[in-house]
């Protein structure tokens, strides 16, 4: 029964420290729901202008054409789906600092010093990023060295992920409808560029 139970236990002992490395590392894609880039808050509606002819889509990453947006047309955006590469901006943490886990910062978490948090996507105060499995909302860039600068002061951390730019590279589809029923997926970024066919009114 001793035996049994050592084995039992020696093999949680495995699957937990299996979990907790899986989590140091991010995936190399994640999907993020219900925001886009330069939004703070998740699961925002947004009223658009469509400035140029849009297809819409049966789903994200989808060939099928379901429906076509024209100039002029107004529309919601109801959900959307940001596509991050977290595993290619990694930024390596200089000094232990507090960081929010929540959009309005109510909740925190510590970020340790020679840990590694990795870049999703920018908001509109600064980015979220993604730490031990977990979000952190509205990192500062402007003191993290080798990303928009070389030099930075009282740097918090030092970039070490791939060459990229400020929206990092991301892919975004908005679920869009029009007052008459028309609605779809459309892509809205690609390769971190707005593809400029929407405007708020």
């Amino acid at each position: 029964m001793k035996k049994i139970f050592a084995l039992c236990t020696f093999a949680l002992i495995i699957f937990s420290s299996a979990c907790i490395a899986a989590e140091k590392y991010p995936p190399a894609e994640v999907a993020v729901k219900e925001m886009v880039p330069g939004d703070s808050d998740a699961g925002n509606y947004a009223k658009y202008t469509v400035q140029a002819e849009i297809k819409l889509y049966a789903a994200p990453r989808n060939n099928r054409v379901i429906g076509t947006l024209k100039t002029g047309d107004t529309v919601r955006r109801t959900s959307s789906i940001t596509y991050a590469n977290p595993a290619a901006h990694a930024v390596k943490i200089l000094k232990t600092f507090q960081a929010a886990t929540s959009p309005k910062g109510e909740f925190r978490t510590t970020l340790n010093e020679g840990d590694f948090v990795y870049l999703l996507m920018p908001l509109a105060r600064g980015y979220l990023g993604w730490y031990n499995g977990g979000h952190v909302w509205n990192i500062s860039a402007k003191n993290i060295k080798n990303f928009i600068t070389p030099k930075v002061e009282n740097a918090w951390g030092e970039y070490q992920g791939e060459p990229t730019d400020l929206n990092l590279g991301v892919e975004v589809w908005e679920f869009l409808e029009r007052k008459d029923g028309v609605k779809g997926w459309a892509l809205t970024w690609k390769n971190g560029v707005a593809l400029n066919n929407l405007n708020k009114p």
